[in-house]
């Protein structure tokens, strides 16, 4: 291919990526969702740098999200690095204070460093915060706590907590759990 033709053709793309933004901009788009798919690819395929960096750029798009702050937060924690998921949960909670999901990741991270009290404020926060899903709260408790090591004393203790939780979720409409039907009790 002659200069000439790569100069016309790099000069097209330039002006297509040009009226693309432009575009965006005026639509009040933002590439904020293919952002989040890149890193959570980039993830994926083990170029967690990478997938930071969508997540970074990602975060800067956005105004009333923090989507991308608590994605690298999980990130990081999947890593075993709860000081740097813990400052992007902090980050996030800085930026949107009333965001579940940003509580979540704190209390994924406090269990994770085994400070329990600490964990379950954040949980409490987060059923304060979105009191319509109890279930993702009690789903993430489950995963965390299945991985720690408890007496026999302390595994009674969640279980009957988790019954009453499960009994509360089917009879207030939720979805159907181990020890009840979907739906109140008759």
């Amino acid at each position: 291919m002659s200069a000439a033709k790569k100069n016309k053709r790099f000069a097209t793309v330039g002006l297509l990526a040009g009226l693309y933004l432009l575009l965006l901009t005026v639509t009040g788009c933002s590439p904020v969702k293919e952002l989040l798919i890149q890193g959570d690819s980039l993830a994926k395929e083990g170029k967690y740098s990478e997938a930071l960096v969508a997540y970074a750029e990602a975060d800067s798009h956005e105004s009333d999200s923090v989507l991308g702050l608590c994605r690298a937060g999980n990130l990081q924690l999947r890593q075993k690095r709860p000081g740097p998921a813990l400052q992007a949960f902090e980050q996030a909670l800085e930026k949107l204070p009333e965001s579940p999901e940003a509580y979540l990741g704190v209390a994924k991270v406090y269990l994770f460093k085994g400070i329990d009290a600490t964990a379950i404020q954040a949980l409490e926060r987060v059923m304060k915060l979105d009191p319509q899903n109890p279930e993702l709260i009690l789903n993430d408790l489950r995963k965390v706590l299945s991985r720690a090591e408890m007496d026999p004393r302390e595994l009674r203790m969640l279980r009957g907590i988790f019954h009453r939780m499960d009994l509360w979720i089917a009879g207030h409409g939720g979805p159907a759990t181990p020890n009840q039907p979907r739906g109140k009790k008759k």
